[in-house]
């Protein structure tokens, strides 16, 4: 049934014996020849395993990347702050001076006059700021409550 189907197994090996003699004739050439590999064969093979790990990592942060948390209280704060242009470090601050004033919503403090200034004295006497931090938080607070003027209008003193 085998021969049948595949032919005499005296055939197959016949077969076989002249397919290895043409791969042995095609592995004569290649032995004959010095196979020397330059500085950029090594940087090719180098490069190949940098490039799947890099473009693994890139999706593995693509894929777990945390998403944007659109209803709590610093996400708000960070939007006040952006519409407000105020950087990051400012931002932070803020977040400070709603942490030593135990205010649960930091985003109160760019809203209300009055919650910003409770907030900095109960924080400045609960523990004293840093230097700089201080003129920081009062130019944040002019900016944040000043009356916006009109073109041609003199500031306020």
């Amino acid at each position: 049934m085998i021969s049948e189907r595949f032919g005499s197994p005296l055939a197959w090996i016949s077969w076989l014996m002249v397919d290895q003699g043409r791969v042995n004739d095609l592995g004569h050439h290649f032995q004959q020849v010095d196979a020397t590999y330059e500085w950029f064969t090594y940087l090719v093979f180098a490069a190949i395993p940098l490039f799947a790990v890099t473009t693994g990592f890139l999706v593995h942060h693509y894929v777990r990347r945390v998403p944007p948390q659109l209803n709590s209280s610093e996400a708000l704060l960070g939007e006040i702050c952006l519409a407000h242009r105020i950087d990051a470090s400012d931002q932070r601050l803020l977040l400070t001076l709603a942490d030593r004033a135990g205010v649960a919503q930091p985003a109160v403090l760019v809203a209300i006059p009055e919650v910003f200034d409770a907030a900095l004295q109960k924080a400045t006497a609960a523990k004293p700021w840093k230097r700089g931090q201080a003129e920081r938080l009062t130019s944040l607070r002019r900016r944040l409550f000043a009356a916006p003027r009109r073109a041609g209008e003199e500031p306020r003193r």
